[in-house]
Parts: C-alpha cells; structure tokens; sequence
C-alpha cells in the first residue's frame, strides 16, 4: 500500500503513522473550533431589543463559568471577588438579562462593599431596565440594590413615577426613600393611605416613629423622639436610628442633637459624607456659619461616588468657600465624571455652576474638552459638553460660533433632564430661546408635574414671543401645581390677558392679586387691561391714571400702552391711539397681539 500511494505523501504518512494522523486531525478540530466559536454571530438580548447583541459561543461559555465562579465565591462569602465576577460575566454577555439580574441580587443581599466595585454594577441600572422592559421583579432588585448603598435618590427616581402602582414591598422602599430625600409631608399622608398593605418592617416602623418626632402632632414629638434616641443603642437598628435622629434634628433646628448622632456613626465607621454636608447646613440655619467654614475647610475624606462629590461641592460653595470649591471639583471631576449616568453629568454640571459664576471661562473650555475624552459617557455628557464650549464662545463674543454650539447640543440631547432643565434656563439668558424651548420641549412627559420645569418653559416662550397657546399652557400647569404663587397668580393672568383668553376669569384673578398686593404696578396695569376687556374703560382708564409711564421700563411699560391703547381706542379717541400706537412700534409681541394692535391701526379713521 505505502508503494501505491507513493504519489500521496500526506496520505501516505497519515496511513502508515498513526500519531501524525492524530496529531493533523487535532489541528483541524481546533481550526474549526476557532471557526465556530469565535464570531459573534448568537443574539443574546431580547427580541426586538435595539441595539442587539451579538456574543460568541467562546463569550457564551466564559459568561457562564464566570457565573458559576460569582456563585461559588458568594457562598464562601468572598463577595467582592463574586460582585468582580459577576461584572465579568456581563461584560462577556451583555444582552443576558439574567446576569445582570444576578449580579444586582448578589449586591443587595451581600455585605456592603468598597463604592469602587460596587459602582460598577449599579451603573448598569439601565440597562437591566431597558433589558428586562421595567419587568416588576426588576424594580425590586434595583430598589434592593439602591438601599443597600443609601442611594435614597435612586430609589426615590425609579419608583416615583409608578407610586400609585406599587406592591407592599415596594411600597415601603419607596416609603423610606421619600423620607431620605426630604419628602416628610408625603411621607406622613402616604402612610395613613398604605397602612394597611405595608409590610411588618421594623426599619419602616423606626421611620414612622421618626416623622412623628419632627413632624407630628405637638402631642407626640417627646415621646417618639425619646423612642428614636433609645434605638440607636439597638445593635442592629441603631444606624438607621442615628441618621433619622439626624433628620429630626434639621428639622427641629438643634445641632447639638445632630452632632451626636453623627459623632456616633464616625464611631462605627458608619458616616456619609452627606452627613457632615448636612450638619455644616444646620449650623449655618442656626447661625454658626463660622463653625461650618471651620469644619469645612478642614474635612478631608475622599469621596465614595459622584454623588459625595456634588454634595460636597454644592456645600463648599453655599459656604462661600469658592476656591476650595473649585480646587476640590478639579481633583475629583475626572474621577468620578466618566460613567454614563446621570450623577458623572451631575458632577461635571456643578463643576461648570462654579466656573460660570466665577468667570474662569478658559478652565469652563477645558473641561468640556476634558468630557470629550470620555468616550464611555458620550450618551450622558455629549449634549452638555457642546452647550458649555458654546457658553464660552458667547462670553468671548463669538456669537455665531456659540449658537452652532448649542444647536449642537440640543441636537445631541440632554439624558439629564435637570441638566437639560438648567441649559434651557441658560439659553434663555443669553439669547436663544428658539434653542431654549428645543432643549425643553423633549423634556415634558419627564418633568409635566415639576414647576421648575414649566418656569423654563415660562420663560423660553414669552422671550420669543411666537406662541401665546404654548404660553397659556406653562402658565396654567405652573398656576395648578402652585396655586397659593403669587409669582404664577401673576403668569397666569398675563397669559391670559396676552391671548384675550376667559377674560372674566383674568378679570377675577387680576382682582385678587389687585386686592392682595394694592401697591403693586404689576397688578394696576394687568387689572386695568382686563377691565378693558371686560368692557370697564372707565374704571380701567382710572387705573391706569395712577401709573407713572416715565418710571416703567421693559415688558411693563409696554403692559401700561397696551392698556392704555384699549381705553383710548374703546373712547374713540385717535389721536392718542397713534401716540400709543408709535409708542409700541418695535416691541416685541406675540401673534395675538400684533392682530389685535393691526385691527386697531386698520379701524383708525383717515386724516
């Protein structure tokens, strides 16, 4: 045989030498493994989930041995190489929702660990969301999660907007989070509706006891304070009760009371930064600002997460401790501001506050750059990057290059909606409303319950002057959510009166605000333009015979001509009509009133 296949040596070979046969069909086995199991040609997030991922099979098997070792480690109790682990086997599959859902269980249920490891994983919060399509079980993991790490805000973000719709469990994390993140009155009204289905928590129970110390009726302030101050020698309650008696002590003004809570925690290792932020706050209500720029200047601990540092700053700077403001932002920003998540924009948006206030707009451009080279948070930080490269062109005078700027920015978006809520306010500011209310209008289904929100929107529409519908419609949202504004009292019947709108309803409400605030030119005028409208001339013209012209200046001089516009033209009296009519030539109007101000000049009688 080996004669006749002389003409073949590899088959020759392989024939009559067993071991190099062996040896090239291992080669080719593991070619083709490599073919097989390096593409990544396998989905693995859910159908219909954009973007898809595709892994392959050599991800797949690593995810899951990565897996199997966070579960090995977990019940050894190395937990921080099973929270390592767990982070490595998502990265190896990151469209598997079961694995993020392990590794957000794991970090719930195990002890607390360094912020550094533990960011990581909670950064994927979104994900699992968009992953799992706001799956109820996913709330609960995420709330677990959250509390574990005293992220109150977190919770407080992703279970308010279903508060109405939520399971006892769920019930009571978002309970304890209103309470964290200063909501104590809806704290106290909700209790009484959920009694009934909350579960038997003893922490839920201590926070009970602890609205009723600083919130509750007169009668029962003494007796749940002295039950609040007894728990926090209870070995397992007594953190939750130290930070709760320090709730009680903002409220009830006493830093005394505050001071031992805290210096207790600092004895367990216990205390958060945000503690000692909030106690510099209390000494500054209670008149010890100098003790609080003493504590200040010389706490020294290195924040935990993003959130430590925009706590942080945000308190250095109402202490008017602006360099040591900046010079702590410019240690940590970097840091901290490179994950994609709403608390790196957040530390990036309060670095920007400090520079813009202070005019350092050559270190405002270095940052923004400084954002671009953090290729992993372009999601959150792309739009506001722009904005603040176009906040420094508009402040050197390049009024072009700033616009371009910031219709970058509003193109890009703001993931951020607080951030896009202060950009659109800065847009205003400067000059570009069209781009303010671009900014803005995304933001609504967010924001439709936030008076901030619709104060911006306020503002962006009546300095364009193009839509008095849109106008109407801030100001009524505004005037609802905060009916007892006098601010919004007053918004609310200039939008009316703009659009000719229900004019017996501006009539009522021009009224109250004439009644209310007598003195007021604000309201002489709006009271005077809705008599007009009413059909009242003389009592309008009475009114407005009482306001000076020569000492208005801005919108209200213009309010004061187009109420006296009314009387003159209600009287028939042209002459003054043309004064008041040259009088507004050039000032800014919304569309209703241009056709009102023109069917005036069109019904003026020949010369």
């Amino acid at each position: 045989m080996g004669e006749r296949l002389a003409e073949y040596p590899l088959l020759r070979t392989m024939l009559l030498n067993p071991w190099f046969a062996l040896a090239l069909v291992g080669v080719g086995m593991t070619g083709l493994a490599v073919l097989i199991c390096l593409p990544k040609v396998w989905t693995s997030s859910p159908d219909g989930f954009r973007p898809v991922f595709k892994v392959s099979l050599l991800d797949l098997m690593q995810a899951r041995a990565l897996r199997a070792s966070a579960e090995r480690k977990a019940a050894q109790g190395d937990h921080l190489g099973a929270a390592i682990a767990w982070q490595s086997a998502v990265a190896n599959n990151p469209g598997n929702l079961e694995l993020y859902r392990g590794a957000l269980r794991h970090l719930g249920g195990a002890p607390e660990l360094p912020m550094r490891v533990a960011g990581r994983t909670l950064a994927g919060a979104n994900w699992l969301l968009r992953l799992g399509g706001t799956n109820r079980v996913d709330f609960e993991i995420l709330a677990g999660a959250f509390s574990r790490y005293g992220m109150s805000e977190e919770v407080y973000g992703l279970l308010q907007p279903m508060a109405d719709d939520l399971s006892p469990e769920l019930q009571g994390a978002y309970l304890k989070a209103l309470f964290a993140v200063g909501g104590y009155e809806d704290f106290g009204a909700r209790w009484e509706a959920m009694r009934d289905q909350l579960p038997d928590d003893p922490t839920l129970a201590l926070h009970r006891t602890a609205y009723l110390a600083g919130w509750g009726p007169a009668g029962e302030t003494e007796p749940n304070l002295r039950a609040l101050r007894a728990a926090m020698e209870d070995v397992h309650l007594g953190p939750l009760a130290c930070r709760l008696v320090m709730a009680v002590s903002r409220q009830r003004l006493e830093p005394d009371r505050f001071a031992e809570a805290l210096q207790r925690q600092q004895e367990r290792a216990m205390d958060l930064v945000v503690d000692h932020t909030q106690y510099w706050h209390l000494l500054v209500m209670t008149g010890r600002k100098a003790e609080a720029q003493r504590l200040a200047g010389a706490f020294n601990r290195p924040p935990r997460s993003a959130y430590d540092v925009v706590v942080t700053a945000e308190a250095l700077a109402e202490l008017e401790l602006s360099d040591l403001c900046l010079d702590y932002l410019q240690r940590h920003a970097m840091e901290f501001g490179g994950g994609n998540n709403r608390w790196s924009v957040a530390v990036w948006a309060t670095y920007a506050d400090q520079l813009i206030a202070g005019r350092r707009w050559e270190r405002l451009k270095e940052i923004a750059t400084e954002m671009r080279a953090l290729p992993e948070a372009q999601e959150w930080l792309s739009g506001f990057g722009r904005f603040l490269e176009g906040r420094v062109a508009f402040a050197q005078g390049a009024v072009s290059a700033a616009r371009a700027a910031f219709e970058e920015a509003v193109t890009a978006g703001f993931p951020m909606g607080r951030v896009g809520i202060r950009v659109g306010e800065s847009l205003s500011q400067t000059g570009f409303p069209d781009l303010a209310l671009r900014a803005l209008q995304p933001l609504e289904s967010r924001f439709s319950d936030d008076v901030g929100y619709w104060r911006a929107m306020f503002d962006a529409v009546y300095a364009l002057r193009e839509d008095e519908v849109l106008l109407l419609k801030a100001a009524t949202r505004a005037h609802t959510l905060e009916p007892r504004s006098v601010e919004w009292q007053f918004n609310y019947a200039a939008a009316l009166l703009i659009g000719q709108w229900r004019v017996e309803e501006a009539l009522g409400v021009t009224r109250r605000l004439l009644t209310q605030h007598p003195q007021s030119v604000g309201a002489r005028i709006n009271h005077a333009i809705a008599l007009c409208f009413n059909g009242r001339v003389d009592e309008a013209r009475a009114l407005l015979e009482t306001v000076r012209l020569d000492e208005l200046r801005g919108p209200q001089r213009a309010a004061a001509h187009f109420g006296w516009l009314g009387v003159h033209r209600a009287q028939e009296a042209w002459e003054q009509v043309r004064v008041e009519l040259r009088a507004l030539d050039g000032e800014p109007m919304f569309p209703r009133q241009r056709r009102w101000v023109e069917e005036i000049r069109q019904a003026l009688p020949g010369e």
